[in-house]
Parts: C-alpha cells; sequence; structure tokens
C-alpha cells in the first residue's frame, strides 16, 4: 500500500493504519502500518518493485535515528537505496507493509 503524494511522518503512520487493502495486489489486508528499515531493505532487494515502480524519492520508515536528535526519522530513496533522515514536520513518500 501507499501512495504518490508527499506526507508528513504522523500522516504516514495514519494513512497504513486506515489503509484497507484496496490497490491492485494487496489482498483486502487491514494490517497495515510503516516498514522498519529492516523490512524496507528485504523488500527492496527481494520483491519485485511496487505497482507504480520503484521511485527516486525518499520514503519514510517507522524508525527514529539513532545518531541524530529525537525529531529525525530514517528515510530512504528507493532508486539508489541511499538512507537519509527528515525532521517528522518535513514531506516524504509513504508506503505502508503487512
Amino acid at each position: 500500500g501507499g501512495g504518490n503524494t508527499t506526507v508528513i511522518w504522523r500522516t504516514c503512520v495514519t494513512n497504513c493504519a486506515a489503509y484497507a487493502g484496496t490497490g491492485a495486489g494487496d489482498g483486502g489486508f487491514t494490517d497495515w502500518r510503516m516498514p522498519t528499515v529492516e523490512e524496507y531493505a528485504y523488500a527492496y532487494g527481494e520483491f519485485a518493485a511496487p505497482t507504480s515502480g520503484w521511485l527516486a524519492q525518499y520514503f519514510w520508515t517507522r524508525v527514529v535515528s539513532p545518531t541524530n536528535n529525537s525529531a529525525d526519522w530514517i528515510v530512504l530513496n528507493e532508486t539508489n537505496g541511499n538512507w537519509s533522515t527528515d525532521i517528522y514536520t518535513s514531506t516524504n513518500y509513504c508506503r505502508c507493509v503487512r
């Protein structure tokens, strides 16, 4: 699950929790959430690209950066695998996992 617009971190959390699995191949499941860093890395390396493809944009994870201010969250650029951090009030893309 996920969208093609940018959102702040809290909106990504809310959108994933509310997602009803109505996208192509999502199976109608309702237990969606934001991925951890490890889940994102695994999905990126092991699975085919999502329906919308891997995007050259940064996506939220649900993991606080261990080396920065507690307001910083880890984000991933899907096409090049670069990790970075961003403050939770910034906007990035959102994907959901289950």
